[in-house]
């Protein structure tokens, strides 16, 4: 129990590395993209993408939900949007899984062991941004778009040795110990509805996407990242 607790403890340190701190919501306005909101806020697009985990290509949507540093004040931009931002869409395509070379050995050190951990999907959604994209915290995991308010559910049965919230900018967040040397860490959470110290059976709920409109979704063996897309079925 205490190998757990420190596991744990050091997880949410490496999850929480240069995210820590005070944050505001920012809720995305018709026409406003990254460019406006950060010259709104005085602050660099790369900041933004990094605080909320967005990749350079990704397209904001109307009523969408942004974290900013709390030192940060909003000024109305003196120049026009220059991009509509995209509707927030319900999606129900299929995630693919990638064959490619791995992109680090770290990250893909316990893949043969994907066939004995099996896991259920957490929740039905496309997935928009696959393992290794994106910025330090967004590379460890996969983000699984669905709409806000949709349930959350365990994809192995485990105790639950995390709930709350770390930081603003990862929302509620839950970690499971599956008790064979694997955890699940489920961010971006608009409410949860477990207790930390409980057990939880595979599939059950355990809360709800939040306002960001996607689950952030990991596997760690240990405090190690790997691909959930190995331990998850085809869809």
């Amino acid at each position: 129990m205490m190998r757990s607790s420190i596991i744990i403890t050091l997880l949410l340190l490496f999850l929480l590395g240069g995210c820590a701190g005070c944050y505001k919501e920012h809720v995305v306005r018709p026409g406003q993209d990254l460019s406006v909101i950060a010259d709104g806020y005085g602050v660099s697009q790369s900041e933004l993408r990094r605080t909320n985990r967005l990749s350079s290509d990704y397209q904001l949507f109307e009523g969408q939900t942004l974290y900013v540093a709390c030192r940060s004040q909003w000024r109305e931009p003196s120049r026009p949007a220059v991009a509509k931002p995209q509707k927030s869409r319900r999606y129900k395509s299929k995630a693919k899984t990638t064959t490619g070379k791995p992109r680090k050995a770290k990250y893909n050190k316990y893949a043969n062991q994907a066939g004995k951990v099996k896991l259920s999907w957490p929740l039905e959604g496309r997935v928009v941004r696959k393992f290794g994209e994106g910025g330090n915290a967004t590379a460890k995991g996969i983000d699984i778009s669905s709409a806000t308010g949709r349930g959350v559910h365990a994809a192995q049965k485990g105790l639950v040795n995390y709930a709350g919230t770390p930081a603003a900018a990862y929302g509620p967040m839950l970690i499971l110990d599956h008790q064979n040397g694997y955890l699940t860490v489920y961010s971006q959470l608009g409410s949860i509805s477990v207790s930390e110290g409980g057990r939880v059976k595979k599939g059950q709920k355990l809360g709800t996407v939040g306002k960001s409109g996607y689950l952030h979704f990991e596997v760690r063996k240990g405090s190690t990242p790997v691909d959930p897309l190995l331990f998850l079925p085809a869809r």
